[in-house]
């Protein structure tokens, strides 16, 4: 039984490991372009949004099959079930942190 959880958790980060990726990469992006003023010095201006972040992304629902959210929902226990409705409602926040969580429980599997 702790071979199909490892499979699970492992299937469930390489669907979400390259979402991550791309929204670093697209955080870079804003951070490269919004944080020079024409002077090329950082700006000091507030940005607003949740911790500064104000790109968009949106998150389909069907790319997370039964399997990924079961994975998903056991390594957050009890929480679970709020953890994949953040995933959908603010991916830019939750997607990262479900990823290195997934990667610290497949560390601690293997």
């Amino acid at each position: 039984e702790i071979d199909m959880v490892i499979d699970s958790n492992a299937t469930a980060l390489k669907r979400l490991e390259p979402i991550a990726e791309e929204i670093a990469m697209l955080q870079q992006r804003e951070t490269a372009a919004d944080g020079r003023d024409r002077s090329g010095l950082k700006s000091s201006q507030d940005k607003g949004g949740l911790a500064g972040k104000t790109i968009k992304f949106s998150f389909d629902k069907r790319i997370l099959n039964t399997i990924h959210r079961h994975a998903i929902s056991r390594i957050y226990g009890d929480a679970g079930q709020e953890m994949l409705e953040l995933i959908h409602k603010n991916p830019v926040v939750a997607i990262p942190v479900v990823v290195k969580r997934l990667k610290q429980k497949d560390r601690d599997f293997r």
